[in-house]
């Protein structure tokens, strides 16, 4: 009988492609332990020496690696050894920058360590800890990226090289942004910008303002960020740096948007900076414009489009293998599918979503309200206790998202007073909130309506009409028309019947039943149950389908006092 002992990995796409390995690990070691270090490291040449005559060196350059380390390894003090490390080193950097082309992250992070482990001297070895960083990050390793990046950038300054320190202190700045920081990342590129000034290094005073603009935008300093903003845009322009000028016409876009309400200008400059990308194969900048498209889309209201995007930039981010950015667009629409009441789905994606940055978990708050109207509080709980860390952040956005994901919980439980402290701690940062400052107001007038009177009513929709009227989506539209039907000075049917059209047109049939269900109990009390009784049963119909169980029951409640047919 025959016995199969190999096997060959044989998918050139594979970073192992060209590999032989022992069906039984067993098999392997004795068959190994059998030859004398001396024999081993013999073979382990000549498999080197094989493969690299055999095939073209790049692509077993992972192969032919693992035979020189190993080779290197076995015999540490042989005459050869030095050489036999430097072929090594050689051989595992094209390894790494085999696998980083095969969006192989994680392993081209691997491959670029051990190199910096053999590597002779201090300057190759801070160059490699710098490529093992940035595969790091790409791989949504943050803390080792950090580790390495910080190694790579201490050596950079020892070096007094401080064009290259400024580009490692730049990525180092993308993790404390990510990290919930943009102050800290603002801290630490000031100087790295003020050392790039000093030895006139143009291209990266570009790239670094471009960043230092973005971060500031993010600690709610718009007026310091765009002086920064332009002179990337104009240098960039001038040295033909289409991903510097991608990158800063994105933050200036954020900051028309967010806070000079020039809404299609921004649009704009969004979409072109995404074009640039993607015309350039510049994939970092495409998802980054990715997600800030969504964002504005979100703030609109225009859900459909903003998962559609979304769905168009996970397919990229699957394809170049940055997993950063793959969890990012996993959980981001999470949101949008709620809003569409595809609840399900919103609740499987968050579930692919490796929840391993405060990014992320901050993105998943927004499935809150699918566990919150199908009773399920203690899920809500468990996303709080997953993203506690944001309620400190210095990121405006999940500092407000976590505030009102506590009051909807506050609310569920008759707390009335933490409810309204809640909703006035998001909206307290309202105006720094970017890519939230849109629901932030659509959540106030839900959580807080049954808590306030009239008075602080007016006031809550007044704060919606801070925004300029083509700012506000149609599902803040209907928000607004729904929370005026309980104002004396507003007639409640016609503002109801109103909101219900306008969450219709905003694909979101959760608040459309919620709005029926709301008219029918305003017809019922005016003696008008006929008109009542359809909106009672096509409301129950939405949350049977939603499993919105307490929703089902209210309906159901109202029906039955009412005698209406539902």
């Amino acid at each position: 009988m025959r016995k199969e002992v190999l096997s060959l990995q044989a998918d050139p796409r594979s970073p192992e492609y060209g590999q032989y390995g022992f069906l039984q690990d067993l098999v392997r070691r004795v068959a190994y332990e059998m030859l004398s270090r001396h024999d081993r490291k013999k073979r382990h040449l000549a498999a080197a020496d094989q493969l690299a005559d055999s095939f073209a060196e790049d692509e077993v350059a992972e192969v032919i690696a693992s035979h020189l380390l190993a080779a290197f390894e076995t015999v540490p003090d042989a005459d050869d050894a030095e050489e036999l490390k430097e072929r090594a080193t050689a051989a595992l950097v094209r390894a790494g920058e085999r696998a980083s082309s095969l969006a192989a992250a994680a392993e081209a992070q691997r491959y670029f360590e051990q190199a910096e482990g053999l590597a002779a001297d201090d300057r190759p070895r801070a160059d490699l800890a710098a490529r093992a960083g940035e595969m790091a990050f790409l791989a949504n390793k943050l803390d080792e990226a950090r580790a390495l990046l910080d190694r790579a950038h201490s050596a950079y300054e020892k070096f007094d090289d401080p064009v290259t320190a400024a580009r490692v202190a730049s990525r180092l700045a993308d993790i404390d942004f990510i990290d919930g920081h943009p102050p800290r990342a603002v801290k630490r590129l000031e100087p790295a910008l003020a050392a790039l000034e000093a030895a006139g290094a143009s291209p990266d005073i570009a790239a670094v303002a471009a960043q230092l603009g973005r971060f500031l935008y993010f600690s709610g300093k718009s007026a310091s960020a765009e002086p920064h903003l332009e002179r990337a845009l104009s240098l960039a322009e001038s040295l033909d740096q289409p991903e510097t000028i991608a990158e800063a016409m994105n933050t200036k876009g954020g900051v028309l948007f967010s806070h000079r309400h020039r809404t299609r200008e921004a649009v704009i400059l969004l979409e072109g900076a995404l074009a640039i990308s993607l015309e350039h194969d510049l994939n970092s900048a495409a998802l980054r414009a990715y997600n800030n498209l969504g964002a504005f889309l979100w703030v609109l209201g225009q859900f459909r489009a903003a998962l559609e995007n979304g769905d168009r930039a996970l397919e990229l981010a699957r394809r170049v293998g940055d997993r950063r950015w793959e969890s990012t667009f996993l959980a981001g629409p999470a949101g949008f599918l709620m809003m569409l009441g595809r609840w399900d789905d919103a609740l499987a994606r968050g579930s692919e979503a490796e929840g391993a940055t405060e990014f992320v978990r901050s993105l998943l708050l927004h499935l809150a309200p699918i566990h919150l109207h199908r009773g399920d509080l203690d899920g809500v709980r468990r996303l709080l206790s997953e993203s506690e860390s944001s309620a400190h952040s210095e990121n405006a956005s999940w500092v407000a998202v976590y505030a009102l994901t506590e009051a909807m919980l506050y609310r569920a439980e008759g707390r009335g007073d933490e409810t309204l402290a809640a909703v006035d701690r998001a909206l307290g940062v309202r105006e720094t909130a970017s890519g939230s400052q849109a629901m932030i107001r659509f959540d106030a007038l839900e959580i807080a309506a049954d808590f306030v009177g009239e008075e602080k009513l007016r006031e809550l929709i007044a704060v919606v009409d801070e925004f300029h009227p083509g700012e506000q989506g149609a599902f803040l539209r209907a928000q607004k028309a729904r929370f005026r039907a309980r104002l004396p000075e507003h007639e409640t049917e016609a503002e109801l019947a109103a909101a219900e059209q306008l969450f219709e047109e905003a694909e979101m049939p959760f608040y459309a039943a919620v709005t029926r269900l709301e008219r029918a109990e305003n017809l019922l009390a005016d003696g008008r149950a006929d008109e009542a009784g359809p909106l009672v049963a096509a409301a129950r119909e939405t949350f049977e389908e939603l499993r919105a169980r307490p929703w089902v029951e209210r309906a159901e409640a109202l029906a039955l006092g009412a005698k209406v047919p539902a």
